[in-house]
């Protein structure tokens, strides 16, 4: 576990982990974090949870989960988020349109493959408006899910 949470972190320099390969637990919760490189969590192959809550992300860029394939929390709740991108992530194929201060994310049916480890998906308290119907699809392990405080509407 490395708990870095509550530090006051406003940024997070790219590869800065790349040699915490046997990290299982990260927690930057708590700071003032708007955005995070797409190469920060390089080398974090065995890592399990990654909690984001509390920060002030209003975009985040799922390529920067490119080699956490273990992933099985992740928690964004309680930050700013109205856009969701993939910028050349090749584990996810997860798209997004703003829709005035929220967002629309269609997930592709093999989205989170890579992924399927994901058992705790925590996106509460952001400003999500809707979810395609194949939304969570790949995500068969998946046991959590929270969208509360969000404006979510399930879309066909």
């Amino acid at each position: 576990l490395l708990d870095l949470s509550a530090n006051r972190l406003n940024g997070i320099e790219p590869s800065s982990m790349e040699h915490l390969q046997s990290l299982v637990e990260l927690n930057l919760s708590e700071n003032s974090l708007t955005d995070i490189p797409s190469t920060a969590f390089d080398g974090l192959s065995k890592l399990r949870k990654l909690d984001l809550s509390y920060n002030q992300f209003s975009r985040i860029d799922l390529a920067m989960l490119a080699d956490v394939r273990l992933l099985e929390v992740l928690i964004l709740r309680n930050n700013r988020i109205s856009e969701v991108g993939i910028d050349e992530c090749e584990t996810s194929r997860i798209t997004a349109k703003k829709i005035d201060e929220a967002v629309e994310l269609s997930v592709e049916s093999t989205s989170l493959s890579k992924h399927d480890s994901l058992k705790h998906l925590d996106l509460g308290s952001n400003r999500i408006a809707s979810l395609t119907d194949v939304a969570l699809q790949g995500l068969g392990m998946l046991q959590y899910l929270n969208l509360s405080s969000n404006i979510v509407r399930f879309a066909a």
